[in-house]
């Protein structure tokens, strides 16, 4: 990878200058590659008395992510040139996805969309002076589209992550925001409200995301995108400990696109959250006062208790050890015979999707043993 960032670097030194912009896109994209797959290398290098040269190997954390910013502006720079190459005359160069071109259909979306990962990663962001600029949860950051495009923050931390991406993504909507086809310009709000939950600050962030998130889907009803952003919202009710409604949410985005890839991913959370759940903690160890009994459970309204009894002895191999059968084959010989207890109770169960612990009374008449 070293030896192949230097080529392009030569590449680039008597590039055509009608080549230099697409050239400039795969350095930055090839730099930011090779960082994510070395970053717990450059995590644990410190920083030296002497500044660092140009051998990659022994650049630090700073220096990598000054380089892989560097080369992102440089590529971004040419974006007017970028804008009219469409991503289908550079297949070879990319891997094909699930969704078509129409989320990212020029070579300047997809270098920007990478921009905004490297600038939305955490290391990025924390390598930044305490006086950085800071995305407050009640800006325009998580409020209408209209307001984001007009929001022009005064700051003199120009460079740092968080301003970069805001930038960014006012270009991509400008740039896309006259499209006949809406894909790639709601594709980008909706990113940038995924950004903006991430970066920002603020007591009343859940609540304005939230709002944003149900705006977005009523304005954008006949879009698929309105499944991705009620999939963001299922996630943000669950969150909230609002479960149901979570499942209303999603089950309604995926009736409305049942065969859109956003759709099944709405699927997959209404799957989730019907899924059944138990989990029983009790004291293997019965004495003559009972045993409290914990369930853990989610959409279950029942459950039903055997108890077997099960004869050991002590002895110096197993004094410090749990005599559960630790064979499969064991257990099931166990579970054959007749149950010394068997009874049923029911749970608390609302319907509603949400996981509880249930704490139960044993029952009597079960004689004190293992």
């Amino acid at each position: 990878p070293q030896a192949a960032l230097k080529a392009l670097d030569a590449e680039l030194a008597k590039a055509p200058d009608g080549t230099k912009p697409i050239l400039r896109a795969l350095q930055a994209s090839w730099f930011f590659a090779y960082y994510q797959q070395n970053q717990w290398r450059f995590a644990r290098r410190s920083a030296t008395a002497d500044a660092p040269g140009d051998d990659i190997e022994t650049w630090d954390l700073k220096r990598i992510l000054a380089e892989v910013d560097q080369r992102f502006q440089a590529a971004l720079a040419g974006k007017d040139a970028l804008q009219n190459l469409p991503v289908t005359a550079f297949a070879d160069l990319f891997t094909a996805g699930d969704l078509g071109d129409t989320l990212r259909p020029t070579v300047y979306d997809f270098i920007a969309h990478q921009a905004l990962a490297f600038y939305g990663m955490e290391e990025v962001a924390v390598s930044r002076p305490e006086d950085a600029f800071a995305i407050e949860a009640g800006s325009p950051a998580l409020g209408t589209t209209d307001a984001f495009l007009g929001w022009k923050p005064e700051t003199t931390d120009t460079t740092s992550p968080a301003y970069r991406a805001l930038r960014l993504f006012q270009d991509l909507l400008a740039f896309h925001q006259a499209d006949k086809d809406r894909s790639a310009f709601l594709h980008c709000d909706l990113k940038r409200l995924r950004w903006a939950e991430s970066a920002a600050t603020g007591s009343d962030k859940p609540a304005r995301h939230e709002a944003a998130l149900r705006a977005f889907i009523k304005d954008n009803a006949a879009s698929p995108l309105s499944a991705d952003a009620r999939q963001d919202l299922a996630k943000l009710l669950i969150e909230a400990k609002k479960s149901k409604d979570a499942h209303e949410v999603a089950s309604a985005g995926f009736k409305a696109f049942p065969d859109h890839p956003f759709g099944k991913l709405c699927r997959n959370i209404v799957h989730e959250l019907e899924e059944k759940q138990l989990q029983v903690m009790v004291e293997s160890a019965w004495t003559p006062a009972g045993a409290s009994i914990q369930v853990n459970h989610k959409n279950i309204s029942h459950v039903y208790f055997r108890a077997y009894p099960k004869s050991w002895g002590i002895n110096t191999g197993n004094i410090d050890q749990d005599p559960l059968p630790d064979s499969r084959d064991k257990l099931r010989a166990l579970v054959k015979g007749k149950p010394a207890l068997a009874w049923d109770m029911p749970l608390p169960d609302d319907r509603d999707f949400a996981p509880r612990v249930a704490e139960l009374v044993a029952p009597e008449g079960l004689e004190a043993g293992y």
